[in-house]
């Protein structure tokens, strides 16, 4: 990925986007976690999603859309835009784990998108 995106972008692209109940729900909950580190199973339950696919659709379109919004390209793994992930069986880890990224997490308690 080239530069970082600072917390000022993050927060102008938000600004320029709706977010849907869903995201605001697995949003607040991955930026309430611990360390703002969550399994893509802890937020597919937190959103009510049926499958962990969700919460990829929804983290990458997000990415995608910010993305779009900076005139950045968005890496091949569009989540790695927002968060820092480590793969399942990577580690001891059984799932993915994502970390959010800290500039993202200060643009969304700055945009009102969490609390």
């Amino acid at each position: 990925m080239s530069r970082e995106i600072t917390s000022r972008e993050f927060k102008r692209a938000l600004a320029q986007i709706t977010p849907t109940d869903q995201q605001k729900k697995f949003l607040q909950a991955h930026y309430r976690a611990v360390g703002r580190v969550a399994t893509t199973t802890n937020l597919k339950v937190t959103a009510g999603y049926k499958s962990h696919g969700a919460v990829n659709l929804q983290y990458g379109g997000l990415a995608k859309r910010i993305a779009k919004i900076l005139k950045r390209s968005a890496p091949p793994v569009r989540l790695d835009l927002l968060v820092k992930f480590v793969p399942r069986k990577k580690l001891s880890n059984e799932h993915w784990i994502l970390h959010m990224r800290p500039a993202f997490a200060r643009a969304l308690r700055s945009a009102n998108w969490v609390k």
